[in-house]
């Protein structure tokens, strides 16, 4: 047992006897990511990665990520490690991650449409930003290439100072999943590993550079903010394969075009612009559904995006993403945040005349005998109030509008008011 914080002193016999299982946060190819909690802190969350069951690929592929996060230098963009277990049981070894609640990309993009109906400008440079910054640290300072980059290895964790339970716009995005990881070497040629949905394209794929992981962050890009796989649909994909994998053709015999589990491999990654107007994302995207469109984002996020998903020559590279791109998107947030507070501001204004008008129009009221629809009650404070037809309760010393209901009788003052009756 190591460990690579010292101010987490992370030992075996403590993990065992002090750490319970809480809930299973994913599982993939190499193993299975459970969430673990804390006897003597309940406060303290750690995500323990593992292999599955009885697979050795698992175990061979986990020893490989340990032995990657090892020599790996800290990155606030990288997920943090907190220590290992070569003994882990049931099967070990086990690497011990910093908990990052929000999930992923993909599920915090669920979480933010439950708030806002689309995805916030600041919210994409910000992912362009923080992914870049990561691998700038893997390809410049460590000489190493992801090989994996998606949305799935892409955690989302809370900022600083992010009260709990809140869904923030800009939260800390941190690349994640480093098994597929390999030292780049220029003379050496490297197959593509990663997913295909967000592979580089296929020419690419038997000689992965650095820059393959520039496009698949493009692609991810693109999947966030479109809240679609980066690949081109079916019906464009059936005459693109007769022309670009003319050596295919045999296999159509013993795999069917329409076979998706063989042919889906083979479906290359398109770049979609995101600055296209909702008639333009119609007829582009070739969307039935008017309720798909998304909303036109600014020219310069396309154009920085763009570049991600260039040819191989003209692409950019992530030192010069974090050189240009960075300070940009920077700016583009410190702007979009200043308009979207200007508009909060703005809203609260709005309401506060919006309410201040109605209290003016009950506070006329008190002078006035109660009339049809309203009546005086004693709130159980004994202040008098006047509650008008559409449910507002107005204070008469106070002066001041609530929301309170109208107070109910109770059972005890029934039978009081029925007995007063029958002395009568």
């Amino acid at each position: 047992m190591s460990c690579v914080n010292p101010g987490v002193p992370l030992r075996t016999q403590m993990l065992q006897s002090d750490l319970y299982p809480i809930k299973k946060l994913g599982e993939g190819t190499d193993g299975s990511v459970n969430l673990y909690g804390n006897r003597r802190d309940s406060s303290n969350l750690v995500a323990v990665k593992g292999p599955g069951t009885g697979r050795e690929w698992g175990r061979r592929q986990l020893r490989r990520e340990l032995y990657i996060m090892k020599t790996l230098t800290r990155c606030a963009q990288i997920v943090n490690v907190l220590g290992w277990d070569e003994f882990w049981l049931p099967v070990g070894p086990a690497i011990f991650y910093e908990y990052c609640e929000l999930g992923d990309v993909i599920q915090y993009r669920k979480k933010l449409m439950k708030c806002y109906p689309t995805v916030p400008e600041e919210t994409i440079w910000k992912l362009f930003a923080d992914v870049a910054k990561g691998l700038d640290h893997l390809h410049n300072k460590m000489g190493m290439m992801h090989m994996d980059l998606k949305t799935e290895n892409i955690l989302v964790a809370r900022p600083a100072g992010c009260k709990y339970g809140t869904i923030p716009i800009l939260p800390d995005f941190k690349i994640t999943d480093l098994a597929r990881t390999t030292k780049y070497e220029h003379e050496k040629k490297y197959m593509c590993q990663g997913t295909w949905q967000f592979a580089p394209p296929f020419d690419e794929q038997f000689r992965v550079t650095p820059l393959s992981d520039v496009w698949s962050l493009g692609a991810t890009i693109q999947a966030f903010a479109l809240n679609m796989m980066p690949t081109m649909g079916k019906e464009g994909f059936e005459g693109f394969w007769k022309e670009h994998h003319k050596h295919l053709i045999e296999k159509t015999k013993y795999h069917p075009p329409n076979r998706q589990d063989y042919w889906n491999r083979y479906r290359p990654v398109i770049f979609r612009p995101l600055n296209l107007t909702a008639e333009q994302q119609m007829y582009v995207f070739n969307w039935k559904d008017k309720f798909m469109t998304v909303p036109q984002y600014c020219n310069a996020l396309n154009r920085w995006y763009s570049l991600c998903m260039q040819d191989e020559r003209s692409r950019i590279n992530s030192a010069d993403l974090v050189r240009w791109m960075v300070p940009n998107a920077e700016m583009h947030i410190r702007i979009l945040s200043a308009k979207r507070e200007v508009e909060r501001r703005n809203r609260i204004q709005r309401e506060y005349q919006k309410a201040m008008a109605e209290v003016a129009r009950l506070t006329k009221l008190t002078d006035q005998v109660p009339a049809s629809g309203q009546r005086f009650y004693t709130n159980p404070s004994g202040e008098p109030r006047i509650v008008g037809p559409e449910g507002f309760s107005f204070d008469i010393n106070s002066k001041e509008a609530h929301l309170y209901p109208e107070r109910q009788e109770s059972q005890k003052e029934r039978e009081d008011s029925l007995w007063k009756e029958k002395r009568r």
